[in-house]
């Protein structure tokens, strides 16, 4: 399975420890960043590593931070996103990128907005005010009158159902 592989290949990008991030595996160095979302498209779908790794660049921490604020955690925005780069390599071959079809934040609100409104009620309420309230696990539980190890099976739940919602079918 080529799963677990890219994870191994997308963690250390993500990463902000590494002063020096590594090589593609296919040994050639990443020096085209400016080339343009459609190089980018015809690169990958040839199996092209480097210029994977450039589109991952590019668009990782501003993918990640727009992710966060709908979910209310970076770590899965990280999650999510990193799935969202994995199943593009897993399908390069198929994928294709027209002008059409670029990132639309309104089309990302929409899928949020649908896969929340398909949540449990009670789900729902305590992602809301865990996620978009802001409360704290205890403040939550404390409104909703269960236990705050409650609260966190209902968010657990609701970002499994949130994150395979805004993966690409």
């Amino acid at each position: 399975m080529l799963r677990p592989y890219l994870f191994a290949l997308l963690a250390p990008l993500s990463s902000r420890r590494y002063a020096r991030p590594p090589m593609a595996l296919n040994a050639r160095p990443v020096t085209d960043q400016s080339a343009s979302p459609h190089e980018w498209v015809a690169r990958i779908r040839g199996g092209d590593d480097a210029a994977f790794e450039a589109m991952f660049r590019a668009h990782y921490d501003g993918l990640c931070r727009y992710v966060a604020a709908y979910l209310g955690s970076r770590d899965s925005a990280e999650d999510v996103v990193q799935g969202v780069f994995a199943r593009i390599w897993e399908d390069r071959s198929h994928w294709v990128v027209t002008p059409d079809a670029e990132f639309d934040a309104a089309e990302l609100r929409q899928r949020l907005e649908r896969a929340l409104s398909a949540l449990p009620p009670r789900t729902r309420t305590a992602f809301v005010l865990s996620r978009h309230e802001g409360l704290s696990y205890a403040e939550a539980a404390s409104r909703m009158a269960i236990s705050p190890k409650t609260i966190g099976v209902h968010i657990s739940r609701a970002l499994t159902v949130l994150r395979k919602a805004l993966l690409p079918s």
